[in-house]
């Protein structure tokens, strides 16, 4: 079965099993949205929007079609229609970090930092303890609405937490440092800085932050090194 292979994860399995229960049914809203799931969890987000057009329609009260359809709509660019049905999921689900999510990505990508955080810190707080959750907020206060302050303090207490996956520790790292030499905590920047550079050697950006530190700092010759 079609929804077998959804849930399981196994897209290509689910596109053809859609395909065929479509072949077979055309006129089912099921099926539809077998295909148009399978479809977004393929990457296929264009292919996917007519199947999910047709299942929301037939299925307008079944919120996991509606977020499909929301999320196809974000990743094909078509932000009018995703800002449309993701802001009347959000108001019928409003703690729902899966809409909040997209609503964050969303209004990134329109320049909307402001709803972008908002978003974002609805999200944190119905998740408090997701690390992700967290740095997505902490990188939109710096990056998008120029809070040092309040992104270092938000930041710097993950920095510590040596559970984290490294790829996100690594990046919860280089934002609390940035945020924190931003706000003129530079003792606290050196010591994340140093602790991300033993972290990732070989990073980078990382490097790079340890340098515009030091120079910060005016260690010259630090720097250079």
């Amino acid at each position: 079965a079609p929804g077998l292979a959804l849930a399981g994860r196994s897209y290509d399995e689910a596109i053809r099993r859609a395909e065929e229960c479509l072949g077979q049914r055309p006129e089912s809203a099921l099926c539809a949205w077998y295909l148009g799931g399978a479809l977004v969890g393929a990457g296929r987000h264009d292919e996917a929007l007519d199947a999910l057009t047709r299942a929301k329609e037939a299925l307008p009260d079944a919120p996991i079609v509606t977020l499909a359809y929301g999320r196809a709509s974000l990743e094909s660019a078509r932000y009018a229609d995703a800002e449309r049905v993701l802001v009347d999921f959000a108001k019928r689900f409003p703690d729902d970090v899966g809409v909040l999510g997209l609503l964050t990505r969303l209004h990134r990508e329109q320049g909307r930092f402001e709803k972008a955080v908002e978003a974002a810190r609805r999200a944190h707080r119905a998740r408090p303890d997701d690390a992700a959750l967290k740095m997505t907020l902490g990188q939109l206060q710096f990056y998008g609405l120029n809070d040092a302050k309040g992104a270092a303090e938000l930041l710097l207490p993950l920095a510590e937490d040596k559970q984290l996956d490294v790829l996100l520790r690594r990046e919860v790292m280089l934002t609390a440092s940035q945020a924190a030499m931003a706000a003129g905590r530079l003792d606290d920047a050196q010591r994340v800085t140093g602790a991300l550079v033993d972290l990732a050697p070989q990073w980078p950006p990382g490097a790079l932050a340890r340098a515009e530190l030091l120079a910060a700092r005016g260690d010259i010759s630090g720097a250079d090194a």
